[in-house]
């Protein structure tokens, strides 16, 4: 009883973890911030705007208007590319004593496909919104440019022109890119530059800050660039989207309707915050060294640095758990041998068929052609976490029957923290050429199988819950990536149902140990 009440706790969590909303709470934004942004929306993706066109001309001249109406001056860098006419906007917002500037920018054109509400419409409204607050308020330290580009569509050409071409790029210290997959949820953070430690900090600071830098990696995987791709290796940047409702995503559909109220005000809130945080101070003498991090609900933003440090650690502790188990001592080698391979085993058990399920229900949701919702791959998730529940439930049956199937599940166990202390181990040594958020799974399985395998050794009953505390925070390291899924499904689903199904079947080893009802027996090899 007490295993299965402990299982359901550790699945409540994580599902209560994996929400795509803006977490509740004050923003700090004022309705008539709100209603001024979607004021700006309705004129400027009244239609669609692809660069060139008349429609484009209009709303960059509002846009420009709005600006002037503030009493900046306003350059419009002008140029012919591709048999039309694409043109800039750029304004400086003076600093009380700059040292450089930072530049904040979205792009103003539209696919010929949709009116471009999200992508980028709420960029540009977000970015005249900061100008009326920043030119009302007191002046930031350092200059603020505000960057509006053209031709971001087709070939990110409005940026390359300004990197390349305008004489504000010379000041430039760091960069704040807006961009939109859809028009609801929170403003995510998907990429940040490698000299990101100062923007991490800064981001965190952010009101509700929601991201991962694992969004990264699956960034790298999606046909897509965005304007920072532009400056990146000249300035340190961050990218920031909306994600949620991303079914909108360059299609006829995405029309200020579709953009949600209150993702306008965590886009402004986001935007604001960042922006007086980065440039409201000295710019650092030297840019800080590249770290990784997460949002976790209810906990707040965490992050490490890249150094390997932390894994050698974490790698010699699941290394010592391992030679220090009871049943690895006296036939260690095929103790060790066997866990190893019960635990691929399993991994591909429950993987498979998860992977299956997922990418079935998607296509004869979808077809493939069709838009993929938030709530379709939400519900893939949850029917690839019910596969796993129910595997899980016959595997503690089963080990429950016959002490020596309890001891194979425990070698299972064992087996896979060697795997993820090797793993680790390799990486301290070598490195691997990845980044730490590549490798966080690693770093996660490492540390709750060291937990969840020396508890389960020596908890019964009621303990279990301390066992499932013990493992809150390693599962909770895994919601961001199942919470990350649906901001890819529609786009490329085979990789959303390939996700879902490696992280619940890496769920399942990490939740192995608390199945075995003679947790206080050591574990032995079968005979």
């Amino acid at each position: 009883m007490h295993r299965h009440a402990t299982l359901v706790f550790v699945f409540l969590v994580l599902a209560l973890a994996v929400r795509d909303v803006v977490p509740p709470g004050d923003l700090g934004v004022t309705p008539e911030s709100v209603a001024r942004m979607r004021a700006d929306l309705e004129v400027i993706a009244r239609e669609t705007r692809p660069a060139g066109s008349s429609a484009n001309v209009a709303a960059r001249e509002y846009l420009r208007d709005q600006l002037l109406g503030l009493g900046l001056a306003v350059q419009e860098q002008l140029w012919y590319e591709l048999d039309r006419e694409l043109v800039n906007i750029v304004t400086r917002i003076p600093g009380e004593n700059p040292e450089g500037a930072l530049l904040v920018l979205a792009h103003h054109d539209s696919v010929t496909r949709g009116p471009g509400a999200a992508d980028d419409g709420v960029g540009c409204v977000a970015i005249l919104e900061l100008a009326r607050e920043l030119v009302a308020g007191p002046p930031l330290a350092q200059d603020v440019l505000l960057l509006l580009t053209d031709g971001e569509e087709i070939g990110m050409l409005g940026a390359r022109t300004f990197r390349d071409a305008h004489p504000a790029m010379a000041d430039v210290r760091a960069v704040i890119n807006i961009e939109a997959m859809g028009g609801a949820g929170p403003l995510v953070c998907f990429q940040m530059s490698q000299d990101n430690a100062d923007l991490a900090r800064a981001w965190a600071r952010t009101p509700h800050a929601t991201g991962s830098s694992f969004a990264e990696v699956v960034y790298s995987l999606m046909p897509n660039n965005t304007d920072l791709t532009r400056f990146l290796g000249r300035a340190p940047g961050i990218n920031l989207a909306l994600a949620g409702g991303c079914s909108v995503y360059h299609k006829p559909w995405d029309t200020p309707e579709r953009v949600e109220d209150r993702a306008l005000a965590h886009t402004i809130a986001t935007l604001s915050s960042l922006t007086r945080s980065v440039a409201g101070g000295p710019w650092p003498d030297e840019l800080a060294p590249a770290r990784n991090w997460f949002s976790v609900p209810f906990i707040g933003v965490l992050d490490w640095s890249e150094t390997p440090t932390e894994w050698g650690l974490l790698s010699v502790l699941g290394l010592l758990v391992v030679l220090d188990a009871p049943g690895t001592r006296s036939r260690r080698a095929l103790a060790i041998l066997r866990g190893i391979l019960l635990a691929l085993g399993l991994l591909f058990v429950a993987l498979l068929p998860a992977f299956a399920l997922g990418f079935i229900f998607l296509y004869t949701r979808s077809g493939l052609t069709g838009p993929t919702s938030y709530g379709e791959v939400h519900a893939m998730v949850a029917l690839q976490g019910l596969w796993v529940a129910a595997l899980l439930v016959f595997l503690g049956r089963w080990s429950a029957r016959r002490p020596e199937r309890a001891e194979l599940v425990l070698e299972a166990s064992l087996g896979a923290l060697l795997v993820a202390s090797l793993a680790g181990l390799f990486y301290f040594v070598e490195r691997l050429g990845l980044r730490g958020s590549d490798a966080l799974l690693l770093r996660a399985a490492c540390t709750a199988s060291a937990f969840a395998f020396l508890a389960a050794q020596r908890t019964h009953g009621g303990a279990r819950w301390i066992v499932a505390l013990l493992l809150l925070a390693p599962v909770l390291t895994f919601a961001p990536f199942l919470a990350i899924l649906p901001q890819i499904g529609s786009q490329l689903e085979w990789l959303a149902a390939a996700m879902g199904a490696a992280l619940w079947a890496l769920l399942c080893l990490l939740l192995l140990p608390l199945l075995v009802r003679h947790a206080d027996r050591p574990v032995t090899s079968p005979r």
